[in-house]
């Protein structure tokens, strides 16, 4: 008698997060302009709930593919979790994060940001929802 697995195709979020994992980086910064600002939104879970186009110009992705990702699809590899670990556990304590994160564009090219975070009640949701404001 055999044994039947069920098996389930990977989520598009997942599938997203998979192909881009798989960049390798390639040395070349990106530089943003000095007018220019990378802004994004996150739910409570670290799922993207809103981009601004100098976002996807410079990270490479559209806004489709960026929307309901984990934030985590543009982390670079030399990026430490850690220092997202100290970043969910401050904005959870209701203080503001300051940091300078690298983050991997969909072509490999690398990017800096000085990114502020804080936790942000949204009204009319349940206390459980908030967002993540990501201005780099």
């Amino acid at each position: 008698m055999q044994a039947s697995v069920e098996t389930r195709a990977p989520s598009t979020s997942r599938a997203r997060v998979s192909e881009a994992r798989r960049r390798e980086p390639t040395g070349i910064e990106r530089v943003l302009g000095p007018d220019e600002l990378i802004v994004s939104k996150t739910d409570a879970s670290g799922r993207i709930t809103y981009v601004n186009r100098t976002f996807t110009r410079v990270s490479g992705f559209s806004e489709s593919e960026l929307l309901g990702a984990p934030h985590s699809i543009v982390r670079h590899p030399l990026m430490p979790r850690g220092a997202f670990r100290l970043m969910w556990n401050t904005i959870e304590s209701g203080r503001e994060f300051f940091a300078y994160v690298l983050n991997l564009a969909r072509t490999g090219d690398h990017y800096w940001c000085s990114r502020t975070s804080r936790r942000r009640s949204i009204p009319t949701a349940p206390s459980s929802a908030t967002t993540r404001t990501g201005a780099r």
